[in-house]
């Protein structure tokens, strides 16, 4: 009886435990070594992309203009930041991507986007992509930053800590049906 009592009480804290885990995730942001784990695309994407940005940016005062960082397919990053820009570039779409670069930053205040409906200020980076078959596209597009930390960073926290949560208040509720005799 005693024993039967200890695994009801055992699996009731196991899934008090994994609720509140569940919670946890959803409020992670200062721990970056759950997001390593958990969240690792949103990483490469946000390294990635803040390296392109900050490299066009860089041109020294006075200086010799410093050339912008390319990234090319394969490299850490890219796949998920083309993920990205496949509705800004739709014709990314039907060809293969070799590589992408931003080569300017500009600044919007206030602008309007007709195509969206939506009011937009912040940073606009200049985006050059080219594809297989040599052709270049280049366009100015909203920051990155926002979507990069939504689709790759929010959406699977998300999911783990609403599986774990719910993981949880099941394991707590089964807990209710353990006999004690």
């Amino acid at each position: 009886m005693r024993a039967k009592r200890g695994l009801k009480l055992t699996v009731g804290l196991v899934g008090i435990i994994v609720t509140i885990l569940g919670w946890y995730l959803n409020n992670v942001d200062r721990y970056t070594w759950v997001i390593k784990v958990l969240a690792p695309k949103y990483i490469e994407a946000l390294s990635a992309y803040e390296v392109m940005l900050t490299s066009a940016r860089a041109s020294p005062s006075g200086g010799p203009p410093v050339a912008p960082v390319v990234m090319n397919a394969g490299d850490r990053g890219f796949s998920e930041i083309l993920f990205l820009l496949a509705d800004k570039f739709p014709e990314t779409r039907q060809s293969t991507v070799t590589r992408m670069t931003i080569t300017d930053v500009g600044l919007a205040i206030g602008v309007y986007a007709p195509e969206t409906g939506v009011y937009y200020s912040g940073v606009q980076p200049a985006l050059e992509i080219t594809l297989k078959d040599g052709k270049t596209l280049a366009r100015y597009v909203n920051d990155l930053r926002p979507e990069i930390r939504g689709r790759f960073l929010e959406e699977p926290l998300f999911h783990w800590s609403m599986g774990l949560f719910w993981a949880g208040i099941a394991i707590s509720f089964v807990a209710l049906f353990v006999p004690e005799k």
